[in-house]
């Protein structure tokens, strides 16, 4: 009975963070300098050190796990699959937490980092200096830089998952010790 009155917000707060995710993924605001901001998968992909394309791959990973999740739980707020399917969905639920949480460390961490490329012109290497003063929205230009948004939205959609699994995980736990403490009698 329980069960079926938190199948309703396990799907909400699925949905919020599966919403929070693709927002993340797909908006330009991951990284701002001076002038510029920058998102993960927005602009150029090919051009992203390995570092930004293993966030990229995290962040596609937990938003593919999201939408499963999701088709898993409205197949479950139908009956269609048991209960047991559903604690299952919840178990699942920390994958996209550790996927997200794992792109926001390594975001974090390197953000600031600045590229390690050589910038050939004309067959001879060119400074920072030369650089920056060629290509005045190039990442040496710029001194500061700040996470945007989209990182936030992305560390944030942590939030939602983890609400779900504990607010669909309890009545797990609850009726596994009620099983149990039936054996002893």
């Amino acid at each position: 009975m329980v069960e079926a009155a938190l199948k309703f917000p396990f799907i909400l707060f699925i949905l919020v963070a599966t919403i929070l995710t693709g927002l993340s993924m797909f908006t330009s605001g991951w990284r701002y300098t001076e002038a510029t901001h920058e998102g993960v998968i927005l602009g150029h992909y090919g051009n992203r050190l390995p570092w930004e394309k293993q966030v990229v791959s995290l962040l596609i990973a937990a938003f593919v796990f999201e939408i499963l999740i999701l088709i898993g739980s409205l197949f479950g707020f139908y009956k269609i699959f048991t209960q047991g399917f559903l604690y299952g969905l919840t178990i699942l639920t920390f994958f996209p937490v550790i996927f997200l949480a794992a792109a926001s460390i390594i975001y974090f961490i390197d953000f600031n980092e600045p590229y390690d490329y050589t910038v050939v012109y004309n067959g001879r290497p060119l400074s920072p200096r030369e650089v920056a003063a060629m290509y005045p929205f190039s990442r040496g230009a710029y001194k500061e830089t700040s996470l945007g948004y989209s990182y936030y939205l992305a560390t944030i959609s942590i939030i939602p998952l983890i609400i779900a699994a504990i607010l669909y995980l309890m009545p797990a736990i609850r009726r596994q010790k009620r099983r149990h403490s039936l054996d002893r009698c």
